[in-house]
C-alpha cells in the first residue's frame, strides 16, 4: 500500500538541489583543472627553444612549392617556399605564411585527394628538429616571440639542412599580401654551401621516392 505524504515533495527537491549542487562543485572543478592543465602546457610550449621539430614537405598542388614547417607553441606554423629552401646565403627565397597545420600531419606523404585542401601529391622531404638562437639584449628568444617580431633565427638539426637560417618578414611585393609574406635565408656558417640541394638531393627522406612518382601514382588512379 503507497502512503501519501506531504513531506516526499521536499525530500525529492533536496536531493535534487544537493545533485545539482554538487554537479556544478564537480563541473567546476573539472573546468578549473582542464584550464590549468591546458595553461601549463601553454607555458611549457613558450618557454621551449630547443629540440623542436620541424618537417620539409614537397607539394605538388596547384604549383610545386615546399612547405616549410616549425613546431611553434603545438602546432606546425608553415611556409610555401616556391623554389624550395636553399643552403647558399647570397640565396633570399620567398616563403608565404600559410595556415598552421597539426603536429600529426608533419610525417605524412602520400596523396591528398582531390576536394581536399591542397589537394596533389606530398613527400616528406627533410626532417629534423630545430633551436631558436635568435637573442635580444643577450637572451634566446622562445620561436613563439620570434615570430611575433618577425624574425625568426633558428639552427636546423635535419638530414638535409642543417646550420642556421633565418625567416625574416617583409613590407610585400607585388601580388602578395604583406601580412604572409617572408624570406627564407641561409646564415653564413660551416654548413654553407652553393649549388640547389633540392635539385641535388630530390629524394624523400621517408620513403626515398621522387615526388615524380607520386605524380605518376596520381596519374594512374586518376584514370
Amino acid at each position: 500500500m503507497f502512503f501519501y505524504s506531504k513531506k516526499a515533495p521536499d525530500i525529492v527537491n533536496l536531493s535534487l538541489n544537493r545533485c545539482i549542487y554538487y554537479g556544478l562543485i564537480v563541473t567546476s572543478i573539472m573546468v578549473f583543472y582542464a584550464h590549468e592543465s591546458t595553461l601549463c602546457r601553454t607555458k611549457a610550449f613558450m618557454k621551449t627553444t630547443k629540440n623542436l621539430r620541424f618537417v620539409v614537405q614537397q607539394h605538388d598542388a596547384t604549383h610545386m612549392h615546399y612547405d616549410f614547417r616549425l613546431e611553434i607553441n603545438g602546432v606546425l606554423v608553415s611556409w610555401a617556399v616556391p623554389k624550395g629552401p636553399s643552403m647558399d646565403p647570397s640565396v633570399k627565397r620567398l616563403a608565404l605564411q600559410t595556415p598552421d597545420h597539426a603536429l600529426e600531419y608533419g610525417s605524412f606523404e602520400g596523396i591528398l585527394p582531390e576536394g581536399s585542401y591542397g589537394a596533389g601529391p606530398v613527400l616528406l622531404w627533410d626532417e629534423g628538429t630545430y633551436e631558436s638562437i635568435k637573442e635580444v639584449d643577450g637572451k634566446v628568444l622562445t620561436p613563439a616571440q620570434s615570430l611575433e617580431m618577425g624574425t625568426l633565427e633558428f639552427k636546423l638539426h635535419g638530414k638535409k639542412l642543417r646550420g642556421n637560417f633565418a625567416l625574416i618578414k617583409t613590407k610585400g611585393m607585388r601580388g602578395h599580401s604583406s601580412k604572409n609574406q617572408w624570406l627564407f635565408i641561409k646564415m653564413h656558417d660551416e654548413y654553407a654551401q652553393t649549388g640547389d640541394i633540392t635539385k641535388e638531393m630530390p629524394e624523400s627522406v621517408k620513403s626515398g621516392k621522387k615526388i615524380s612518382k607520386h605524380i605518376r601514382a596520381k596519374k594512374s588512379s586518376a584514370k
